[in-house]
This record gives structure tokens, sequence and C-alpha cells, in this order.
């Protein structure tokens, strides 16, 4: 049986590659990394997004986006913290 948010997996990581390929369009060097404030680890910056005062890798902008449209989480610091 398929997950019913699957559809939303697939929507989300789409909406979230769009700033990556902006990013590399506009020239942020492939090279340069952030560090990602939910799982802690350097990641590409291209493929970041931020939060307000949070930067999350794609990763963690997905799963943060999938467990808002789920209900899980309320907020950005919730999820940062959880």
């Amino acid at each position: 049986m398929s997950d019913p948010f699957d559809s939303v997996k697939m929507k989300i990581t789409r909406e979230l590659r769009q700033p990556v390929k902006s990013g590399l369009i506009l020239g942020t060097p492939a090279a340069s990394r952030v560090i990602c404030h939910n799982c802690g680890y350097a990641r590409p910056i291209a493929e970041a997004v931020r939060y307000g005062k949070y930067r999350l890798c794609g990763e963690c902008a997905s799963r943060y986006e999938l467990a808002k449209r789920r209900g899980t989480v309320r907020s950005i610091g919730e999820f940062v913290l959880d």
C-alpha cells in the first residue's frame, strides 16, 4: 500500500530544489558549505533552506515541511529543538 504522503513528499522535493537551481545559476560556489541547525552536518550551501534565523540542509528541510503538513510540528523552532 502506498503512503498517502508520497505525492506530498515529491511536491516538497520539487519546491525545495528550485532554490538549489537558482543558486547554481547565480554562481554560488558549489564547494561552499553551511552547518544545518537540525542535523549539525556541513552541507552544500546551495541546498540550504533558510527559515528565519535557522538554516536547514535539503534533507532536513524536506523532513520539516512534511512534518509541518502532517501537523506533527507547529514551528521551525519546535522542529530544530526536537
